[in-house]
């Protein structure tokens, strides 16, 4: 560990310095007796309370942008836009219209403004549901299995009805139009894009369909790969680049990102040099450390809108701990995230059946669980306040530890599970960091305030509860203060957001 203090004869110049030496969190590891939550009489539920009203915003004016510089996505209005995801990847096949009608207005309701779905599913689903490829109409999306140059309209109108409920919801649709499957497996298209009548003629006539067919739909991004990248130089890359640059070249030139293996070297939309180039958001796919790719994303040029494309989501891991999906949220959007994409088990495979199936992922027998029952969920209720938090803010100014304009900014803890992932902004007027969970002893850390402009406070908010405490009166050029985290949040556990404003509303 490094410490970065003034004291320690670091000083950054012109920068706001915001040193965080990390006191104890490098000790070993070791269990603690349970620690009684900070009382209620002590807690600020942000925005009266998850059941709060949400505030009256402007609807949101598609198609998006890139903004200026690069660092967010903005509507037509300049609007910044934070990206308020979900993964609903089957939601096109196996769902009724009118569940897909019930499942936006949910979505919209909890402030989601984008839902992740791929356009044909190859594997996943099992019966009762629809037998893939078809929707739940008995749709096919192709004249004969895997034939990419006979698509049926009727398959393709549905999925274009999808796209604009969500529209009338104010949500943008980010749309695979050949999921590649994990792995290139049977999950997925890879595959069958091999077959030999599927030849780049015919692959960019698919394109070219999909193009004039989806170019008029302002509220869609496009999402290229799925869980796979294709090799590079491969017959395979080649055809699945051919239908992407059909589809550009009939009209749709909305923004496109990338999703391709989690275990690849990199995991950022833009690690994959043949699409490189045409990628407008940089999406991360991680697990274990999103932040270190994150900043990976951050800090290539020219710079594009870094976001949590996927990391592990909601119930689908259950031996392990339940709190990283939460973890890879905080972590991305104070290492340069413009917004995250998120989903749970239940809710990306979108089944109404109930039943015991052994999951996909080595896990042990579950029941599983309808769709609707996870409308609520605690991971729904969680990213809901990351969402809250960060629009109150001016998230878009901030910029990410050892950034330029904000060099002091930095955490105290560099990599590992530990890593205190801080953002600030270059006038200086707003701090926020993360401190994830360690499960042993309270985390303390001291920041170097000599270059708040002006008097302050300093406040903890409960990712889980949604609660402000520990109100704390800072004056201006307050040189260096020790925080401690208050103990466990609402969940149990004893990860916490600081939050440091200058004059804040």
């Amino acid at each position: 560990m490094r410490s970065v203090s003034r004291a320690g004869g670091l000083r950054w110049p012109g920068a706001f310095v915001l040193g965080l030496t990390l006191l104890v969190a490098c000790r070993p590891a070791r269990e603690q007796p349970p620690r009684k939550a900070p009382s209620a009489a002590a807690r600020v539920v942000l925005d009266g309370g998850l059941a709060a009203p949400r505030p009256p915003s402007l609807p949101v004016v598609f198609p998006l942008r890139p903004a200026p510089g690069g660092r967010y996505l903005q509507d037509q209005r300049g609007v910044p836009f934070l990206i308020k995801g979900e993964s609903a990847w089957l939601a096109l096949a196996n769902l009724t219209e009118a569940e897909q009608e019930a499942y936006l207005a949910d979505r919209a309701a909890r402030g989601f403004n984008l839902i992740e779905v791929m356009l044909t599913n190859h594997d996943y689903t099992r019966p009762p549901n629809p037998i893939p490829p078809a929707n739940r109409r008995g749709e096919q999306p192709f004249q004969s299995p895997g034939d990419l140059s006979a698509p049926l309209d009727a398959y393709f109108d549905r999925a274009l009805g999808f796209v604009d409920r969500a529209a009338a919801h104010g949500i943008a649709v980010l749309l695979a139009p050949n999921y590649l499957g994990f792995d290139g497996a049977e999950e997925g298209w890879w595959k069958p894009l091999l077959a030999p009548a599927n030849t780049r003629e015919v692959c960019a006539g698919f394109g070219a369909y999909l193009g004039a067919r989806f170019r008029d739909r302002r509220n869609l991004l496009w999402l290229a790969g799925g869980d796979f990248a294709p090799p590079a130089g491969s017959e395979g890359e080649a055809r699945h680049a051919a239908i992407i640059d059909a589809i550009r070249t009939a009209g749709a030139s909305q923004p496109w990102t990338g999703h391709w293996n989690v275990d690849h070297l990199g995991g950022i939309s833009t690690d994959q040099r043949r699409f490189a180039p045409g990628m407008d958001l940089n999406g991360v796919y991680q697990y274990a450390q999103p932040y270190r790719f994150a900043m990976r994303a951050y800090d290539l040029q020219p710079p594009r809108p870094v976001f949590l494309l996927e990391s592990t989501y909601e119930h689908e891991h259950p031996g392990g701990n339940t709190q990283p999906f939460r973890k890879a949220w905080w972590w991305t959007m104070l290492s340069g995230g413009a917004g995250v994409v998120w989903s749970n088990f239940f809710l990306w495979r979108c089944e109404s059946a109930r039943g015991t199936y052994s999951a996909d992922y080595g896990d042990t027998d579950r029941s599983v669980s309808s769709w609707k029952e996870e409308l609520d969920s605690p991971g729904t209720r969680q990213v809901v306040l990351l969402h809250r938090f960060f629009e109150a803010l001016p998230w878009y100014r901030l910029v990410p530890s050892g950034r330029s304009g904000v060099d002091g900014v930095a955490s105290g803890q560099r990599w590992g599970q530990g890593h205190i992932a801080a953002a600030g902004t270059v006038e200086h007027d707003l701090i926020v960091a993360y401190v994830p969970p360690t499960g042993s002893e309270r985390r303390r850390f001291v920041l170097d305030l000599s270059d708040l402009p002006a008097p302050g406070r300093a406040r903890w908010f409960d990712p889980v509860g949604g609660t402000y405490l520990d109100d704390r009166e800072l004056p201006a050029r307050a040189g260096e203060v020790t925080f401690e985290v208050p103990g466990r949040n609402a969940a149990g556990d004893d990860d916490w957001v600081l939050l440091v404003e200058v004059n804040p509303r």
